[in-house]
């Protein structure tokens, strides 16, 4: 995935890939799949020719992090409905 991706970025050649790796820089692989799509037929770009292997290492832990304290606060909410009983 990464090799197209670093030059890219390293030299964006238009204002599209500018923004493209904007979005995935920032941590934003919603907004940068939305743009994407949004402009293929426009532009014809594609995520790999953005996103590392460790952009998409990255989002996968803060997936994972995200899902986490979404259990944690589903867990309080159970808490303390029980103690109010």
């Amino acid at each position: 995935m990464g090799a197209q991706a670093e030059y890219l970025c390293n030299a964006p050649p238009s204002q599209a890939d500018k923004r493209a790796c904007e979005l995935a820089k920032l941590d934003r692989p919603d907004e940068l799949r939305h743009f994407i799509q949004r402009t293929r037929p426009i532009y014809g770009l594609s995520m790999p020719d953005y996103v590392t292997e460790k952009d998409v290492q990255r989002w996968d832990m803060a997936r994972r992090s995200e899902k986490a304290r979404s259990i944690i606060v589903i867990d309080v909410r159970d808490q303390s409905k029980s103690a109010s009983r």
